[in-house]
């Protein structure tokens, strides 16, 4: 479980917004995405949906870090 912790972990040692939103973006989109797979609903709109989702949550989770951190690297 520590090891798990680390990869949330920013250098600074603060939790990092932007890999706890892209990991729960990505297993919430993808749960999805393979249950509209399955049932033959999968079209081009889904998929930009997809790709957007992770898109934004990789910037809004950027900006939050920048906040928190007063822009510095992680």
């Amino acid at each position: 479980m520590t090891k798990m912790l680390e990869f949330f972990q920013s250098d600074a040692g603060t939790l990092s917004m932007s890999r706890l939103l892209m990991f729960g973006a990505f297993m919430i989109t993808s749960i999805i995405m393979i249950l509209l797979t399955k049932s033959g609903a999968m079209n081009e709109g889904y998929f930009y949906g997809y790709l957007a989702a992770f898109t934004g949550t990789y910037l809004g989770g950027k900006a939050l870090d920048v906040r928190a951190t007063g822009g510095a690297k992680e």
